[in-house]
């Protein structure tokens, strides 16, 4: 399952939005690890000119994950704080893919 706890899409200049806890909290009551996730230029598929599909160069970084259960109390107050600085701290991800924006019958 992939959650956006940020809540909304980012039209600011800011790298990210405060991340609402209520993600967190479904992981850390699960046991299920916390994988991070940017999306890199996906506005430039669609929001920037719409009602038409573009052409655009999508990066797609995955982080190490993050074991809510591994984490001390403070940690675990501030969950949300503490994954949100894995994309600001992070300049190497783990994984990164490129994603092509097109799609069978998209020119």
């Amino acid at each position: 399952m992939c959650i956006f706890p940020e809540g909304t899409r980012n039209k600011t200049d800011d790298l990210m939005l405060p991340f609402k806890e209520g993600s967190f909290k479904i992981a850390e009551k699960s046991g299920c690890p916390i994988i991070p996730m940017a999306i890199t230029n996906s506005a430039d598929v669609l929001e920037a000119h719409m009602p038409r599909v573009k052409k655009a160069h999508v990066i797609v970084e995955y982080g190490k994950p993050i074991y809510p259960n591994e984490l001390d109390k403070e940690q675990k107050k501030k969950i949300g704080a503490y994954c949100g600085f894995w994309r600001v701290a992070s300049d190497i991800p783990i994984f990164t893919s490129s994603i092509p924006s097109q799609s069978p019958g998209i020119p």
